[in-house]
């Protein structure tokens, strides 16, 4: 018999950059999870034009990113030039 064994992990919804902790509009988390994308790093570096052309994607959902990702910069103390 064959077993198994899982490595704990931290599911994706205790990660601190989880979508759902910044207070995006479900239209833009579900835009993003569309797209495969869980948490505000994996934008981390993406050019507004990047941004869309993910599926869903608009001008709405990229300003939501930004200010996202620019509250999240102010929460870590971090430089981000987006």
């Amino acid at each position: 018999m064959q077993v198994l064994v899982i490595d704990e992990f931290d599911p994706p919804e205790t990660y601190p950059d989880n979508l759902e902790n910044f207070g995006l509009p479900q239209f833009a988390v579900r835009a993003l999870r569309h797209s495969c994308i869980e948490r505000l790093s994996q934008l981390d570096g993406m050019t507004h034009v990047e941004m869309l052309r993910l599926p869903n994607v608009n001008g709405r959902v990229v300003r939501a990113i930004r200010e996202a990702q620019n509250r999240w910069n102010q929460a870590t103390g971090v430089d981000g030039k987006t």
